[in-house]
Parts: C-alpha cells; structure tokens; sequence
C-alpha cells in the first residue's frame, strides 16, 4: 500500500508542477497582451453591467448566449478592476476544473488516481489552452460537469443536482445533461425539481419582475436563432458534413439535432442499467459531451476543453485495464491529436480543427460504445445461461 502512496505523490507532483506551470503561463500571457489579448471577458463583464443597469442582455449570436443567472454570478469579477478581474476569472475556472478532473481520477481508480490525472492532463492540456487563454466559460462548465458525475458515483444526490444547477447556469448546454441525468436516476428526480425552481426563481431576487421576464424572453429567443447558426466557423458536425462537400441548414439542420437528441437518449436509457463500477457514469458522461460537441450548432474548437477531459482520464482508465488497453490507448491519441494537430496544420489547413476535432469525438464515441457493449455482452452471457438453465428445469419439472 505504502508504494502506491509513494506513486500517487510522485504524479501528483508532477501534476502540481503542469497545472501550476499553466496558471503562471496564463499569468504572463494576461499580462504581456494586456489589455488588447484575445479575451471572452469582456463580453461576460457587458452583461453584468447591462443586468445590473436593466438594459438588454442579448444582441444575436455573436453576443452574450447565456441565462441570465450568468450576468449575476460574473458580477464579483464585474466589480473588480478589469485585469484583476480577468486574472481571477481565469484563475478560478482552471482551478475549479483542476479539482473536478482530479476528482474524477481519483473516484476512478484509487490505486493509480496519481498517473491517471496526470497522464490525462498531458495528453489533454494542449486542448484546453485556448480556452483557457480566452477565459472562456467553456472551462468552468466542464467543471460542474465532472463534478454531477463525481457526486453520482458517490451517490450524492443534492450535490450532484447542484452542480448540475451551477452548469446550467454558466451555459445553456447544461440542460442536455440534466435531461440525461434524470432519465438514468430515479433518485434525482426529486433534487432536481426542487433546485429547478430555485433556479428559476434565482434572477427575479435581483432585478423587478417585469426586466427579468423580458430577459428570459430574450434568452429564449436567442437560443433559437442560435440553433439556425450553421457559419462556416464551427467544429460541429455541420464541420464533417462540409469537408464531405455536404451542409445542413435551416429545418433539416434541426431535426437532424433534434433526431440525434432522441437516439442519444434512448441509448443511454439502455445503458444506464449497465452494472459496474464507473461504467455507468463515463457513459452518461461520453453520450452528453459526444452529443454536445457534435451537434451544439455553435461548438466552436475551444469548446473541446468541455469534451477532452471525460476522454482523457476515460483512455487512462482502461489503459489499466487487462481488455480495454487498446481502446485507452486509441482514445489518448485522439484526444493528443485535437490539441497538436489543428495547430501543425494551422498554416496549411486554417479549417482542419473544424472537421477534425469532430470526426475524433466520433470515433472515441463508437471505442467506448463498442467497449461498453463488449463488456456488458461478457457480464450478461454467464446470466443467461443460468437463466435458461432455470427455465429448462422449471419446465422439466412441470412436465413430470
């Protein structure tokens, strides 16, 4: 037991030392471009101060694309002085992914929870950087959804349901995942209702009644223009489509998402039964991102950092599996290669990331489903059997 302490605190060292390393990069890049770098911040500090001064929050697709909720919960870095503001924003996003992922990988695999963080956040920290860099939302909503599937693992369920409330909150998107969340797990259904209305209540405790209602109005209308968006700047799969010669648009692009939603849906209301530690949970975890970065009309290649971390500490969880070596190891070199490749190949093929990074999430997809159906076929074969066996007899006993 002693040598398995002594390995986790050898990698956890290292890890100390890569993501201490990022944040004192995000420092010096904050502060050398300051204040002309390329930064989301400043699009997050406009709301707040349109929330607070009862203006209008929404402008289209290119503005602000969140619930309100967001306004309100970015006002401490709002009333800030601006750099301090954007470093702590910055700070506080990769420190609450920072736990989340090393959560994940310790509720993974105890014994190796040391090599499984840090060999996933090498193999996924190239992935992560832009959005890091930009202070993208992205990070801190990938947190809370590593967190939902730590508290489900741990069976904690008003955590997990919190966590899922905070996603929703910082994005939209965190409805698909509470959408799966209270299809696989009876037990939430009560949290979630409850904290539901907390969180829709939570805006009119700020404002008069009559702007908020104009704000989710708006919010609302704004997410459905955003679903019509199908520019030619997004890694969805509309990125696919297009490097086929092929395009969705309008009503077909829709349904199309639509379709996917209800399959996604069904698949994992299938799987959800699946027995085995974890197995449950890094499914529900790779149907939602899978489904997030495929068909969010406006995934834009940042927005990975949502999807890269699940696959990591996945690939380096089987990689200490006896049968799921192989899967590991093809996962880690797709996750590598939507860090490393759009970047070599900037200069060739400026749109590479756009078809690329989707084409990945797809095959990672279809490993892990692959994977899963193979295990659980194993698991369920042996049951069957005595299950026929019992059938047979019954009915030889009857018949005598």
């Amino acid at each position: 037991m002693s040598q398995v302490t002594e390995e986790s605190k050898h990698w956890l060292r290292w890890s100390a030392l890569l993501w201490g390393g990022v944040l004192f990069t995000l420092t010096l890049i904050l502060w050398a471009t300051y204040p002309n770098g390329r930064t989301v911040a400043g699009l997050y500090r406009g709301a707040s101060e349109a929330w607070w001064a009862h203006q209008g929050l929404y402008t289209g697709p290119g503005g602000m694309n969140y619930l309100p909720h967001f306004a309100i919960l970015f006002s401490p870095f709002q009333v800030m002085p601006r750099f301090v503001g954007e470093l702590l924003w910055r700070w506080v996003s990769v420190g609450c992914l920072m736990y989340a992922w090393w959560k994940l990988a310790s509720l993974a695999d105890p014994s190796r929870k040391g090599v499984i963080f840090f060999g996933s956040s090498a193999v996924a920290m190239t992935a992560c950087g832009d959005a890091f860099r930009s202070g993208q939302a992205n990070t801190v909503f990938a947190a809370m959804v590593l967190l939902t599937a730590c508290y489900l693992i741990e069976r904690r369920w008003w955590p997990a349901a919190m966590s899922l409330m905070l996603g929703m909150a910082v994005k939209p998107l965190g409805f698909v995942l509470a959408a799966l969340v209270f299809i696989g797990y009876r037990q939430m259904i009560r949290p979630l209702a409850l904290l539901f209305a907390v969180f829709a209540l939570f805006p009119f405790c700020f404002a008069p009644w009559g702007y908020v209602i104009e704000q989710f109005q708006g919010a609302w209308a704004n997410l459905m223009t955003c679903s019509l968006v199908t520019d030619h700047r997004f890694a969805d799969v509309n990125g696919i489509l297009r490097f086929l010669g092929w395009d969705l648009s309008g009503v077909a692009n829709q349904g199309v998402r639509i379709g996917f939603g209800g399959a996604t849906a069904l698949i994992w209301l299938v799987l959800s039964r699946q027995p085995g530690h974890m197995r449950r949970e890094f499914t529900l975890l790779v149907l939602a991102v899978s489904y997030l970065m495929l068909f969010n009309p406006m995934t834009e290649v940042n927005s990975y950092v949502i999807m890269v971390p699940v696959y990591a500490v996945l690939g380096m969880y089987l990689m200490g599996m006896p049968d799921g070596r192989l899967y590991g190891g093809a996962i880690l070199l797709g996750v590598l290669t939507i860090g490393v490749l759009p970047e070599l190949m900037r200069r060739v093929a400026p749109q590479f990331g756009l078809w690329w990074d989707p084409l990945v999430t797809v095959l990672c997809l279809f490993a892990v489903l692959w994977y899963v159906y193979g295990s659980w076929r194993k698991e369920l074969r042996p049951r069957l059997a005595e299950l026929v066996r019992d059938f047979r007899l019954t009915n030889d006993r009857i018949g005598a």
